[in-house]
């Protein structure tokens, strides 16, 4: 039976991906193999999946191919409990093909499922749209 429920902070989740303290790296590990046992439930709030992005990209300096690729793991990780997993595994898979807002992803991957328009003047939406045509 699982006792206790965590909800992830961003910066909880940057040391797993790119380091810390070693305190910090140890207690990450530490709770992520209590969640694996089944011992916790570990959430990560779409909200703070989308910081990961952010900071990864824009702190870190990586590239989408990189911060998609961690975000990939995020997504795989069935310990993790996201509410919109799908969601936001499909719209990894299109980021992780552009140089576009990971945010612009999600709000058209979001719009396509609900059968609605995103209503922008932003170009890269064309750009998105011909990736997500690509890939389904």
């Amino acid at each position: 039976m699982v006792t206790n429920l965590y909800l992830l902070d961003t910066n909880y989740i940057l040391r797993a991906i790119v380091g810390g303290t070693d305190a910090q790296v140890s207690e990450t590990e530490k709770l992520f193999e209590s969640a694996k046992k089944g011992k916790c439930r570990l959430v990560i709030l779409t909200e703070v999946f989308l910081e990961v992005e952010y900071v990864l990209r824009k702190v870190y300096k990586m590239s989408n191919t990189k911060v998609g690729g961690y975000l990939q793991q995020l997504l795989d990780t069935s310990f993790f409990t996201l509410s919109e997993r799908e969601i936001l595994k499909t719209a990894n898979l299109v980021y992780s093909e552009l140089n576009v807002d990971f945010v612009d992803v999600l709000l058209f991957v979001k719009a396509t499922v609900q059968e609605g328009i995103v209503k922008t003047f932003d170009k890269d939406f064309k750009k998105i749209h011909k990736v997500y045509k690509q890939l389904s």
